[in-house]
């Protein structure tokens, strides 16, 4: 009767920590998520986490800005590559995938559970999201977050990137 109590409590206790850790996913972070280094994203009051050979390029519209990152080294194609748009007019990209298979997939992006948009192109994935920019900014209302990636595995880094998106407060 006693071990029948123990297992009882360590289950319920088990349970728990599961429930909490879903609740928030900021709790267990995986090894490369450990691995990630946050830079400042110049010019905008956002936090992004990426691995330490990658870089992040800023191109400015008359309206918009649109900030890129991608390897340092200009020779790997099979690492993830990403960016995202601030601006009042998104567009998505979907004409470019006419021949793909069309999927969602949900993850953490900007402090809220959001579902991306997933395109797979017989070994090229490419995800996408269109949502509030929560920016406070009257000429980037929205922010469209994209990237590309040769395997699933190279999915999960790209959104788990992409979960580390921050405001600074």
């Amino acid at each position: 009767m006693k071990s029948f109590f123990k297992i009882s409590v360590s289950c319920f206790i088990l349970i728990g920590i599961l429930q909490a850790c879903q609740n928030n996913p900021h709790i267990i972070k995986s090894a490369f998520q450990k691995s990630l280094v946050q830079k400042h994203i110049k010019g905008i009051p956002y936090y992004l986490s990426l691995p330490v050979n990658y870089i992040i390029k800023e191109y400015n519209g008359p309206d918009f800005s649109v900030y890129y990152f991608y390897p340092r080294d200009a020779a790997d194609k099979k690492s993830f590559r990403g960016g995202f748009y601030l601006g009042n007019s998104p567009g998505s990209s979907s004409r470019d995938y006419n021949n793909c298979k069309l999927g969602s997939i949900s993850s953490n992006f900007l402090d809220d559970n959001k579902k991306w948009t997933v395109y797979n192109c017989d070994t090229i994935y490419s995800i996408q999201i269109i949502t509030d920019s929560k920016s406070g900014y009257d000429w980037a209302r929205y922010i469209h977050a994209f990237g590309r990636a040769t395997s699933k595995i190279e999915v999960n880094k790209l959104l788990e990137v992409y979960s580390t998106l921050k405001i600074q407060n």
